[in-house]
């Protein structure tokens, strides 16, 4: 299942925000709560903009009676099942102090 049909469920059932980075796609315009473009390192407010332009266009994602059902373990009203607890895992970090190259633009 694509994720942009499952978005706005994870914010209203789970209460779980997702924060996208795309550039020039307007998918998401229809179920975002806001858009923040970036120009030259300063955000602007264009959440009025997008909503403009997703009104103008259909949608492309199927109607949530569309959807193909959720997968074993979930339900219609639990499409993402149980949520286990989110934690770093100890391996996944390092202190060993080594550097880390930048690269300029």
């Amino acid at each position: 299942t694509p994720f942009i049909s499952r978005v706005r469920s994870l914010y209203e059932d789970e209460g779980i925000s997702s924060i996208l980075v795309i550039g020039g796609a307007g998918d998401y315009f229809d179920v975002c709560d806001a858009v923040v473009m970036m120009d030259c390192y300063s955000p602007y407010d264009k959440t009025a903009e997008a909503k403009t332009i997703a009104s103008q266009y259909a949608s492309s994602m199927p109607s949530a009676a569309a959807m193909p059902p959720p997968p074993p373990g979930t339900s219609a009203e639990t499409p993402f099942g149980q949520l286990g607890a989110r934690y770093p895992l100890p391996t996944s970090l390092s202190a060993d102090g080594g550097k880390v190259a930048a690269r300029g633009l």
